[in-house]
C-alpha cells in the first residue's frame, strides 16, 4: 500500500542516516473513507491521482505540525514541509466515526519504515518558506482564531511540493541543511 508519512528534516536525516524511521508512524493513504470524502456525495470512483494527491496535501499539512515554530521563526529549521511516500505493508487506516474530517486518508503505519520502502519525498521548494513559517506560527498560537488558521493553511495550496527520487535524499537533506 502506497502510505505519506509527515516528517522533518531531522526525521528525513534519521531514515536516509540508518536506513529506517521509528514505529507506529502516523500517515496517510488512499482509504475508502478518503474516497468518500473525495466524492462528497458524488460518483466514488475518482482517479487515483486524485486521491493519491489528497493524502499528500493532508500529510504535509500534517508536517507543519512536527516542525518546532520557535526554531522555524528563528531560521534554525527550514521552513519546510516534508513528506516521505513508501510502498508499506500494514497501513492501518483510522476508518472509525471519531475521525478528524479533515484528514480522512489518516491512519498508522507500525513501522519501522525502511529506506528501501521509499518511492519518493516531497519537499517545498524555497518560495514556500514566507507561506510555511506563517502556517507553522499560527498552528502554534492557542489563541488564533480557526478561521485565520484555515486562511493561512489555504495558502499553502499555492505551494505545490518538489519531487525527489530516494536517491536524491543525499542531496535534498544537504540543500537544506545549507
Amino acid at each position: 500500500m502506497r502510505v505519506y508519512l509527515p516528517t522533518t528534516l531531522a526525521g528525513l536525516g534519521r531514515l536516509a542516516g540508518s536506513g529506517s524511521m521509528g514505529h507506529e508512524l502516523p500517515g496517510f493513504s488512499v482509504t475508502d473513507r478518503l474516497a468518500r470524502w473525495w466524492a462528497d456525495g458524488g460518483d466514488l470512483r475518482a482517479d487515483i491521482e486524485e486521491l493519491e494527491y489528497a493524502a499528500t496535501v493532508q500529510a504535509a499539512t500534517a508536517s507543519l505540525q512536527l516542525l518546532d515554530a520557535t526554531a522555524v521563526a528563528e531560521g534554525t529549521e527550514p521552513a519546510r514541509r516534508i513528506v516521505v511516500v513508501a510502498e508499506a505493508a500494514g497501513f492501518v487506516a483510522a476508518e472509525h466515526v471519531n475521525v478528524d474530517e479533515s484528514a480522512p486518508g489518516a491512519g498508522t503505519l507500525p513501522g519501522p519504515l525502511l529506506i528501501a520502502d521509499v518511492v519518493a519525498v516531497h519537499v517545498d521548494t524555497p518560495d514556500a518558506s514566507a507561506a510555511v513559517r506563517t502556517a507553522v506560527a499560527a498552528l502554534a498560537d492557542a489563541a488564533a482564531p480557526t478561521s485565520h488558521v484555515g486562511l493561512v493553511l489555504d495558502e499553502l495550496a499555492d505551494h505545490q511540493l518538489a519531487w525527489y527520487a530516494p536517491d536524491e535524499i543525499g542531496q535534498v537533506l544537504a540543500r537544506l541543511h545549507g
